[in-house]
């Protein structure tokens, strides 16, 4: 019988697999796609419509707002920590 002990790697290895790097690329993408949808309800206002009453249209007007925030509070996180020599990341 041969016999492997990884169990002390058990808890890095959840810890990585639950984990993930979001990057202001990623940020950056999601406001575009928010962008795109905003544009897709201008031109085709009956699918904002609905039970909401122009709903959908108002929560991704809030959406993007929230993820340029977001954004911002990202960059200027990156440029703090790089300017005053932290090691984030």
């Amino acid at each position: 019988v041969l016999r492997f002990d990884e169990a002390h790697n058990l808890e890095e290895f959840a810890s990585e697999s639950a984990s993930f790097d979001l990057g202001s690329g990623d940020v950056a993408g999601c406001v575009n796609e928010v962008q795109r949808a905003l544009q897709y309800l201008e031109l085709n206002p009956d699918m904002g419509e609905g039970s909401g009453g122009g709903g959908l249209k108002d929560n991704m007007l809030r959406l993007k707002t929230i993820l340029l925030k977001f954004e911002k509070y990202f960059d200027e996180g990156i440029t703090h920590s790089k300017s005053s020599g932290g090691g984030g990341g």
